[in-house]
């Protein structure tokens, strides 16, 4: 038989009735002044029954924890102060008496059933008692946190698409709910994302405190982590308007620092490296997610702490990024300018731009640093290169395809050149530039990059005169090598001639760097690249400019058929321009050479 209270019912029966009584109220469709001090005062006769000091307040508030009263009562939120302050007291009760392990689960599972845009309020207690779970919990902490991880964030994520609205429609709720009822009131919930943003700050603070006695390894992987993915979520939220450092923010990064993860930390990157292979996870799909996260949290540290260009903290951040460049060079660049990169991919809304002007800015940095540190002549590590830097180009390049922004666009730009020129040496740059140019689909930047690899011809040429026999130049841009660029771009992968017109921009730029090589070379009597030599010519003409010829003059015709296209047949005739003039000096020089 079931154990009766004093009233005569059973335990089980009394939350029973509680957890009815609160459903009964919400479906109530006359909400007046009545209607609100009978909630209050129903809430307020539930805590002083609900209460570990209470007559069979443990007994019944372990049954509570387990029911649906967490649940039902947190609807209960936004009605009134006096509602809300119940429920804060009823929930501190349901997670500080209750088993934490059980509990734990509860929890996640009604944080996780609300984390979405239109009841996303109603986690904001919810979390604030998972704070107070957290510290009780005593053993396997690591593994119980990592757990709770990702239903966390999921909660951040639905608060990146809440505006300070009122809660959501009707229709909205009836559809999440598992309960059928909606709480139909019209007080407003203000400023959610941030009540969210500040509980989810308290969670971090609840691990910091469990860290702060165990003092172990793992918990301390899971606490960084959780950081850096929580200060990636928050940077993207528009919780500011004044372009200052948001307050969230800020004491994210405080915690960081009171888990001794610091911004040298970041800079070196070994550690945070470490703590990444760590923490495994069996999903795959997940351990991606988790590193892009946190590195973009690592980033975003350091972006912040640049942020405001006179404070203090930026001239610290200036002070580590120039000690990481002295002790490592170009590895150490090469992972700064990487982390920095980092920002580039879109994950920000509102607030995108500017993090891409200051990811641009922490590049530019970057190299202006690496100039001028002194004695940073070492063995270059192909390894910093492929790894770090191809990545980071690649990620600049994406930007420059997607943004609509010109400034931005042409800033990219010159980061873009900055990196290549002045941080990679003759070999790698030669690498990076032609990595780029064959896997472009975007024929006008395929047209800049060729005007780029022009510009290191010239640059890398020698000032001397004639070629004396044997004679090489040690840069790749000075070389056979070089012809690799007009070739990938005059014939497709397939081996066949680039399509037209779609690809004019490009053809046009590697048609001037054709005639620039065959200028140059014959005028200076010389022949670095072998352009001049005989297979080349008859390749030159055979190869690249009679079958281009071909279809550029196909395209021509049928562009003034239609009587359409005036800027399409005008990209013609200046390729046409280009090409013949080409073909002229190919058929000079073999006449030449008979």
């Amino acid at each position: 038989m079931p154990k009766m209270n004093a009233g005569g019912k059973s335990p089980e029966a009394k939350v029973a009735e509680i957890v009815g009584n609160l459903k009964a109220r919400l479906k109530e469709v006359d909400r007046g002044p009545q209607w609100m001090k009978s909630c209050e005062d129903f809430l307020n006769e539930t805590n002083q029954v609900l209460n570990p000091s209470a007559e069979a307040g443990e007994e019944l508030l372990d049954i509570a924890g387990g029911s649906d009263l967490l649940k039902v009562s947190v609807h209960y939120v936004g009605l009134s102060q006096v509602c809300e302050a119940s429920i804060s007291s009823l929930i501190a009760n349901i997670a500080g008496t209750c088993d934490p392990r059980e509990m734990f689960t509860i929890f996640l599972e009604a944080i996780n059933e609300y984390a979405k845009p239109g009841t996303l309020h109603l986690c904001v207690p919810l979390l604030r008692g998972l704070a107070m779970i957290f510290r009780r919990i005593r053993r396997r902490q690591p593994e119980f946190f990592k757990e709770a991880i990702p239903g966390l964030l999921d909660v951040g994520k639905a608060a990146l698409d809440v505006k300070n609205d009122p809660v959501g429609s009707e229709e909205e709720e009836d559809d999440m709910l598992e309960f059928k009822y909606v709480t139909r009131h019209d007080a407003v919930i203000q400023n959610v994302p941030v009540k969210v943003v500040i509980e989810l700050v308290n969670l971090g603070n609840a691990m910091r405190d469990v860290w702060r006695v165990e003092e172990n390894q793992k918990l301390h992987d899971v606490i960084t982590i959780y950081i850096l993915r929580l200060l990636a979520l928050v940077s993207c939220m528009d919780i500011t308007h004044d372009g200052s450092t948001p307050q969230p923010v800020d004491d994210i990064v405080k915690l960081m620092c009171e888990v001794k993860f610091s911004l040298e930390e970041i800079l070196i990157t070994k550690q945070l490296k470490e703590i990444l292979n760590r923490y495994a996870d069996e999903n795959e799909n997940n351990v991606r997610q988790t590193r892009f996260e946190a590195w973009r949290g690592a980033a975003l540290a350091v972006y912040w702490g640049i942020h405001d260009k006179d404070s203090p903290t930026a001239a610290s951040v200036s002070d580590l990024m120039r000690n990481q460049i002295e002790t490592s060079g170009l590895e150490g660049a090469s992972e700064m300018i990487n982390l920095a990169s980092v920002l580039l991919v879109p994950a920000c809304g509102k607030r995108e731009s500017l993090i891409y002007q200051n990811a641009l800015g922490l590049m530019t940095s970057t190299v202006e640093i690496f100039k001028a540190v002194p004695s940073r002549i070492s063995p270059v590590q192909h390894n910093a290169i492929s790894v770090q830097i191809i990545p980071a180009l690649k990620r600049i390049e994406d930007l420059l395809i997607r943004t609509v922004n010109s400034s931005l666009r042409k800033e990219a730009y010159g980061v873009l050149l900055k990196i290549i020129k002045e941080l990679l040496p003759a070999t790698e740059r030669y690498q990076a530039l032609y990595d780029m140019i064959t896997n472009c689909d975007h024929p006008s930047l395929v047209s800049l990059l060729l005007t780029c690899v022009k510009d290191e011809v010239a640059r890398a040429w020698p000032s001397g005169s004639a070629q004396t026999p044997g004679e090489s130049i040690s840069s790749p841009f000075v070389s056979s090598r070089v012809l690799q660029f007009i070739e990938c771009v005059l014939r497709g992968k397939d081996g066949n001639p680039t399509e037209l017109p779609l690809n004019i921009d490009a053809v046009i730029a590697a048609l001037n760097l054709y005639r620039f090589l065959l200028i140059r070379e014959s005028s200076g009597k010389t022949n670095y690249t072998h352009v001049l030599s005989s297979d080349e010519l008859v390749k030159g003409r055979t190869h690249w400019l009679l079958p281009m010829r071909e279809q550029a003059l196909r395209v021509r015709s049928a562009l003034e058929e239609a009587d359409s296209g005036e800027e399409v047949l005008l990209g013609i005739n200046c390729l046409l321009s280009v090409l013949y003039r080409c073909l002229e000096i190919v058929e000079q020089l073999q006449k030449d050479s008979t």
